[in-house]
């Protein structure tokens, strides 16, 4: 058994081992450790202490199991227990938020989003200004035929725009045609210039 012996005993003196400090008072329901991590997980990281490459360190950790609550200061609590933030907002677990194209719930402090169908506009402007579904911008000057719109897993259809040069300069080009083809080969078109639909196959 090893005895830490205090300075007097260098002098002569045996004054008996040299005892801890008493136990250490911690917040909440966190304990006193004499090593512990230095990068605690909490709700909002709750992988800090894997990516830590500093010492152990003496002060209050959360008990084996729990991480500290920095989202609604409850002190240590289990992960399935942390809540979610969302544009300053606070949801407990089992609740969410939804937007245009997903529906987001909270668990254990991390949000579980699903895709869903979402509505969107793409639009031809003057001849060669473009917007798309996610609302970019685009100009093209080159007189040939765009995809406006196509389903990435199927053929049901097809918006093809077709710009022609038709002004002074080789950059002011005009929408010809559109025209949307279906998947059984049905096909519609419109010239913007006439003003006219014209049904075909």
């Amino acid at each position: 058994m090893l005895s830490l012996l205090g300075p007097e005993a260098s002098a002569g003196h045996d004054t008996g081992p040299i005892l801890p400090p008493a136990a250490q008072t911690c917040p909440l329901n966190m304990e006193y450790h004499e090593c512990g991590s230095p990068c605690a997980d909490t709700c909002s990281n709750l992988e800090h202490s894997q990516l830590c490459e500093d010492h152990c360190v003496a002060g209050c950790f959360c008990p084996e199991g729990t991480v500290l609550d920095d989202v609604g200061h409850t002190g240590c609590i289990p992960v399935p227990q942390c809540s979610c933030v969302y544009n300053g907002a606070t949801y407990t677990p089992g609740t969410g938020y939804s937007t245009d194209c997903t529906n987001c719930t909270c668990s254990g402090g991390r949000w579980r989003c699903q895709e869903v169908q979402c509505p969107g506009t793409c639009s031809v402007l003057g001849g060669a200004h473009f917007s798309t579904f996610d609302e970019r911008q685009y100009t093209v000057h080159g007189d040939c035929s765009y995809v406006l719109a196509k389903p990435c897993d199927s053929s049901a259809f097809t918006v093809l725009a077709e710009l022609r040069r038709c002004g002074l300069t080789d950059s002011e080009t005009c929408l010809k045609s559109l025209t949307l083809t279906l998947g059984g080969g049905h096909m519609v078109s419109a010239d913007p210039g006439v003003g006219g639909v014209l049904h075909g196959k």
